[in-house]
């Protein structure tokens, strides 16, 4: 008995390769973000900051609307007496967490030593972000794989 092979028609494996080509261009542009946030996770040097006014936004989240907070903070790198105050643009906007939105409240910065202005709230779950991040890029690339296989058989 001769099994049927699944041959994917040319037309579909070319949708799907520029579906997937959008997706890697969507995933290099927030990758640049994602990768400067892991490498000051695991070289960063830490300090101590305040935050000092915390902007509050109306986000989307799914189909309904928050209020999510940009905590602005005031550190000083270590050694120098340089004081720096920056907003958290790198990390996730915070909703309703009163660690990193009260105004006073210590938090941890990390920075670069030649960008101390670049710095970000040291997030204690930053990896999960990341790994969350990667998930739906490898699953399309998995599919994509497969779809090329099939392709490619004959």
């Amino acid at each position: 008995m001769k099994t049927k092979k699944t041959i994917v028609p040319k037309n579909i494996f070319i949708i799907f390769t520029l579906v997937y080509l959008i997706v890697v261009i969507l995933f290099v542009n927030l990758s640049i973000k994602y990768f400067r946030i892991f490498k000051l996770n695991m070289n960063g040097i830490q300090s101590t900051g305040t935050v000092v006014y915390t902007e509050v936004e109306s986000c989307r989240i799914g189909k309904s609307n928050h209020n999510c907070y940009r905590p602005i903070v005031r550190y000083s790198p270590i050694e120098s007496t340089q004081i720096i105050e920056f907003r958290n643009y790198d990390t996730f906007l915070t909703n309703d967490n009163p660690y990193y939105t009260s105004k006073g409240a210590q938090v941890t910065v990390l920075y670069f030593k030649d960008q101390p202005e670049k710095a970000i709230i040291k997030q204690p779950d930053w990896y999960v972000e990341y790994v969350i991040y990667w998930i739906p890029f490898l699953v399309i690339f998995y599919l994509w794989l497969i779809t090329f296989k099939k392709l490619t058989k004959n």
